[in-house]
């Protein structure tokens, strides 16, 4: 076996779960997502595990998916979209919607940071001269939690 051999050898059988180093989580403690569906955990831990690999846009990216992922499934739980059309709403209208009905009571700030996160993964995925930076994330980091673990919580009652 050659040198290149043995020191990328890891990486050629790597498994298709993600493994993210800091078991309490970074952007987002896995206590908070561990009861959810195998897909929100597997978004929750590439959160982390891009984050911990300073992989900024990736993580902002991910960040807005898995908000919009619980927004989409807050609004078509309460009936506030039906299940069939959930697919058409963007995470702007849905945001234009918060902010004059705010089903959700989430406060000017929240509702803010909520706009921010999209904007971030927006900007991360389409802006090819911009890149995210660490400051980025953690900008949103703390409400980031707040939010999300709330919006996991209203799903799950």
């Amino acid at each position: 076996m050659s040198v290149l051999d043995e020191t990328f050898a890891p990486y050629f059988d790597r498994e298709e779960e993600v493994i993210c180093e800091n078991p309490s989580g970074i952007i987002l403690p896995t206590s908070i997502y561990k009861e959810s569906s195998a897909y929100i955990k597997c978004i929750g831990d590439q959160i982390n595990a891009s984050y911990e690999h300073s992989i900024y846009d990736g993580c902002a990216i991910l960040m807005r998916r898995l908000l919009e992922v619980l927004l989409l499934s807050n609004y078509t739980k309460r009936g506030l979209i039906s299940s069939s059309d959930n697919e058409y709403h963007t995470l702007s209208s849905i945001i234009k919607d918060i902010e004059n009905n705010n089903p959700f009571n989430f406060s000017k700030e929240e509702i803010g940071t909520i706009n921010h996160i999209r904007i971030l993964g927006n900007i991360s995925a389409h802006k090819y001269r911009n890149t995210a930076i660490k400051n980025d994330i953690l900008k949103l980091k703390s409400e980031y939690r707040y939010i999300i673990q709330t919006l996991l919580y209203i799903y799950s009652e």
